[in-house]
């Protein structure tokens, strides 16, 4: 895989869809057996988290507020966040 540059991209609750603006890679391991997947609740507000690789041989977690307080808000944020993620170059989404 080659390195790839993509620019920021804001989603309307303010959320910069490509937090890494170089990246090797991206890696994200999907568990359709739990729809939670990926999310948290941090004191009441749910929280996305997933894995980039800036380089072949370094990976770097990253973890984005979903700026939402309603569990079905954040699934759907975490989707449309997952769904942005499929369509970059090196994108590389398998089953956990």
């Amino acid at each position: 895989m080659k390195k790839t540059t993509h620019n920021a991209t804001k989603t309307k609750w303010n959320f910069p869809a490509q937090t890494a603006e170089e990246v090797y890679g991206y890696g994200i391991r999907i568990d359709h057996d739990n729809p939670d997947h990926h999310v948290w609740d941090n004191n009441g507000t749910w929280w996305l988290h997933y894995v980039v690789y800036p380089t072949r041989a370094t990976a770097e977690r990253r973890r984005v507020s979903l700026k939402t307080k309603i569990l079905e808000e954040a699934r759907s944020r975490r989707d449309r966040i997952f769904d942005w993620f499929a369509t970059r170059e090196g994108a590389e989404l398998r089953a956990a």
